[in-house]
């Protein structure tokens, strides 16, 4: 019972994780994208 308790807390943790590595990651592209068009108009 405790090692399935402590395996979804684990679990909740990694998705957590997960989803701020994606905001992170949409943020980073969009940031690079912006950029490269203004690279590529120049």
């Amino acid at each position: 019972m405790l090692r399935d308790k402590k395996m979804l807390n684990f679990n909740s943790k990694n998705i957590i994780i997960l989803h701020i590595y994606n905001i992170l990651a949409i943020d980073f592209l969009r940031k690079t994208e912006k950029s490269y068009v203004i690279l590529t108009t120049n």
